[in-house]
């Protein structure tokens, strides 16, 4: 697990595709769940208790953010899963907030000791 900022730039070894967890919801929560009704994806965060600084968690694999998410939930880390959303290089590089980089379900204990996890989330465009 490491902190990485895009707008230093992403190193070469986290590849062409990014993976988050992300929530869905309606833009207005008053709207009705429809296929066409405006939706916002929210990123899962952790949130740094020494700086208060937001990070999204992101994956490598698909399969590395499952191995996380499964004994997240399953040890009440957080309360709801979500779906994996696939980011290519190019937009990940434009973001304004750090990432989280591949933590894994045997960073559970220092995320809770070192970050306020889940954060409130990061909406995505």
């Amino acid at each position: 697990m490491r902190v990485v900022t895009p707008a230093e730039g992403l190193p070469d070894e986290l590849g062409d595709t990014l993976y988050l967890v992300v929530h869905e919801r309606l833009v207005n929560p008053d709207d009705v769940w429809l296929p066409e009704t405006p939706k916002v994806w929210t990123a899962l965060t952790a949130v740094d208790r020494a700086t208060g600084v937001e990070l999204a968690l992101t994956f490598l694999e698909p399969l590395n953010a499952i191995r996380f998410m499964k004994p997240a939930l399953a040890h009440g880390f957080v309360s709801q899963g979500g779906k994996i959303a696939k980011y290519a290089r190019q937009v990940a590089e434009a973001w304004d907030f750090p990432l989280l980089v591949e933590p894994t379900a045997e960073d559970l204990p220092a995320l809770r000791r070192d970050y306020e996890f889940p954060g409130p989330g990061i909406d995505l465009d």
